[in-house]
């Protein structure tokens, strides 16, 4: 007797049975034991058959059976769930209503090819549509059977590689946004050695993708040292924490020094392992800039760029106190520009201001490093000398500017004279810094007083001209 289960696998993969079913009609006619045994083989075909459908309507990949026109024969229990439709639905579907509006043509043209070579495995990847319009991306294999010489039919296994798909375009985005991004970007393993590096990296460090892979991240960053805390500090919250943002100052390729802002962030595994160290910068050189000059413009004067009277009196406060253990004097020098109004009325503001740009260049070419050169405001300057011994050297460092003074300045319109008065007073233990610098002034007015062009110093208990 045929076996059953075999004739259906033949069935199924397209093998003709090795006899026609009408063999069996001469037993059922006739009856008897060979009419019951043909009864049992079918009872028992229907019983395979049956273990087999449910088989294929358990398993994830998708099945499906169409004719040559595309009208769905069978389907199993998964292309249901997948795209949503039931079997009284299935009825009145054909496969070119599934298949994406992009991927029609190149269906039609798979279903030719199936059709022209017969029984042929394809591979196939396509995109399908679900009942609410949502995507499918499906591949599998699929093939054209001629059933016992009749209508061909075309058979098709389909896996569902949607979230495959997905994940892998999601990874081509953040790839993408990774490469274009400006912030750098650096992957290690849990060594801390290079494992990946996007373009802004190379750029911003001038070390090329091959300079980076398999070296440790600490040779490519160098701490040459941190705005808020230490090296180890920063080692530390990391691992404390699983994460560190500051600021650092590291090596370009090149050897130039740079700023950084850096996050670094542990990545663990489900044991809490750490398997991976992301750390995304990005340069700050501009913005140091930035807070530089402008902390440069708090400071000092926009038109001569020395300290203003602000840091003068930081500085010079400071310095005092320094000096109260030691036996070192300090002085102020007071200096106001004698005719300067007049080179205004004559010359314009313009002129005006070039000449007290000289002024101060004079000024600071003309006194030591450690002194403080300030400008006051309008044609008012002041200087502390600090560390001087006497008196004596306070009234020479004064007579020296009112020489260089008094020098022509060579400006684009002319050649220009003027001169300046000088109020100097110097520290003795019993006054503040405020006094000093009044009295300072009060000298200078002094000078003006008695015919400009000349030096008034105020001592502990006396006041004298020095012309």
């Amino acid at each position: 007797m045929l076996s059953a289960f075999s004739l259906l696998q033949k069935r199924m993969i397209g093998l003709s049975s090795p006899f026609p079913v009408t063999a069996f009609v001469v037993p059922i006619l006739v009856g008897g034991f060979a009419g019951f045994a043909l009864r049992f083989f079918y009872a028992q075909l229907r019983t395979n058959q049956e273990q087999i459908e449910t088989f294929i309507n358990n398993i994830d990949d998708i099945v499906q059976v169409t004719d040559q026109s595309g009208n769905f024969i069978f389907v199993n229990e998964a292309w249901h769930k997948t795209f949503g439709y039931t079997p009284a639905e299935l009825k009145d579907l054909n496969v070119v209503d599934l298949i994406h509006p992009n991927k029609k043509e190149e269906c039609k043209e798979i279903i030719k090819a199936l059709l022209n070579t017969k029984n042929e495995i394809h591979s196939i990847h396509t995109v399908y549509r679900t009942k609410e319009g949502k995507s499918v991306y499906l591949e599998g294999k699929t093939n054209c059977y001629m059933k016992s010489r009749k209508k061909p039919i075309l058979r098709s296994v389909f896996r569902n590689v949607t979230e495959r798909r997905e994940a892998s375009e999601f990874q081509k985005l953040v790839g993408n946004i990774f490469e274009k991004t400006q912030e750098g970007l650096v992957i290690t393993d849990e060594k801390q050695k290079i494992s990946f590096v996007n373009t802004a990296f190379t750029k911003i460090t001038g070390y090329s993708k091959g300079d980076a892979l398999k070296r440790n991240i600490h040779e490519l960053f160098p701490v040459i040292k941190t705005e808020d805390e230490s090296q180890e500090k920063m080692h530390e919250t990391l691992r404390l924490y699983g994460s560190w943002q500051g600021e650092i100052w590291t090596l370009r390729k090149d050897g130039t020094e740079y700023p950084l802002n850096m996050t670094i962030s542990e990545v663990s595994n489900p044991e809490d392992e750490v398997v991976t160290y992301a750390c995304i910068f990005y340069d700050i050189t501009e913005r140091k800039e930035n807070e530089r000059r402008l902390k440069h413009l708090a400071t000092h004067d926009v038109l001569t760029d020395l300290p203003n009277r602000e840091i003068f009196y930081k500085k010079a406060t400071a310095y005092l106190e320094k000096i109260k253990k030691s036996d070192m004097l300090l002085a102020i020098l007071f200096i106001d520009l004698d005719g300067f109004k007049e080179v205004n009325d004559r010359h314009g503001h313009h002129v005006g201001d070039m000449l007290l740009r000289l002024v101060a260049q004079r000024l600071k070419n003309h006194t030591r490093e450690r002194d403080i050169v300030s400008r006051f405001g309008g044609d008012e300057f002041a200087i502390l000398l600090s560390d001087i011994k006497s008196e004596n050297e306070a009234i020479f460092a004064a007579e020296n500017i009112l020489n260089v003074i008094s020098a022509p300045f060579d400006i684009s319109c002319c050649a220009i004279r003027i001169t300046a008065s000088i109020g100097i007073s110097l520290y003795n233990e019993h006054i503040e810094f405020d006094t000093l610098l009044i009295e300072a002034d009060k000298a200078m007015y002094r000078a003006k007083r008695d015919g400009k062009n000349r030096i008034s110093i105020i001592t502990k208990n006396s006041v004298s001209d020095k012309t």
